[in-house]
């Protein structure tokens, strides 16, 4: 990879967690953690590696249940937050960081998470497929891989219907602003380039006089190609949801929740 500085490399710290205060509550979380128990089916002591951890808010609450987890992030910052977090609350985790483009894990793990759309961070398109053959590797014989991702329909749907096409006719744009629980008005620009897939986000907002912004820049998948991606990765999809209540993946749904296996 050409090396010019890359949005994740540096977007992950306290702004993020300010932006998103209001989406990732504690609630959400224990929604989350109660789906995945139930369809990872793990017996106790399992080891469960957390792929792109962040600050650690799912890895913690699995440790807390009994389970071996390892954590991954790229950000040095949540990295540290996250083993301060799990000394705080007296649970041991792994946590490391590093690129999930490069982890050499084998046959290691019963299963492996990837939560809230932190999957198509890479512009080549075979460092995201890399990252699939990764997981697989890591994963033991009959291990699973629980990806969570946002449904393209559900986001290309609504910025039809909300946004407006760009002159050239190929990029979908939508602007919102909201003031969060902790006072910031955050301005947020979604754009949707549907010759790439490439969804990104710039949100903006004033703290003490000054503008902040941060942008990223996701590939989102169908169905159908992450299905295909993780058959090519060795990994064999079982089931396909919308949401962390459980509804069925449809094209209306928020999320695309797949669970696949290691044959």
């Amino acid at each position: 990879m050409n090396h010019k500085n890359q949005w994740w490399e540096k977007m992950f710290d306290e702004k993020y967690i300010k932006t998103y205060v209001d989406i990732v509550s504690p609630e959400f979380t224990a929604q989350q953690i109660t789906f995945l128990l139930k369809h990872l089916q793990l017996e106790k002591e399992a080891e469960i590696l957390d792929l792109a951890c962040g600050y650690g808010r799912h890895a913690i609450e699995l440790a807390q249940r009994g389970y071996n987890v390892t954590g991954l992030d790229f950000s040095q910052k949540f990295i540290e937050m996250a083993k301060k977090c799990a000394q705080k609350r007296g649970v041991e985790v792994a946590f490391v960081q590093g690129d999930m483009r490069k982890i050499s894990f084998t046959d290691r793990f019963d299963a492996v998470i990837n939560m809230f759309t932190s999957f198509g961070y890479f512009e080549d398109e075979s460092d995201n497929t890399l990252v699939l053959k990764n997981v697989s590797r890591a994963l033991k014989r009959g291990g699973k891989f629980l990806i969570d991702h946002n449904n393209v329909g559900h986001l290309l749907a609504r910025m039809l219907r909300e946004g407006k096409k760009t002159k050239r006719g190929e990029l979908l744009v939508g602007t919102k602003t909201e003031l969060l629980s902790n006072g910031l008005r955050v301005t947020t620009k979604s754009e949707f380039h549907y010759a790439t897939m490439r969804w990104s986000l710039t949100r903006s907002w004033e703290e003490k006089g000054r503008t902040k912004s941060y942008r990223t820049n996701v590939r989102l998948y169908s169905l159908p190609e992450l299905q295909h991606l993780l058959e090519e990765a060795g990994l064999r999809v079982e089931k396909a949801w919308g949401d962390f209540q459980e509804a069925p993946f449809t094209l209306e749904t928020p999320r695309m929740i797949v669970l696949a296996r290691k044959p």
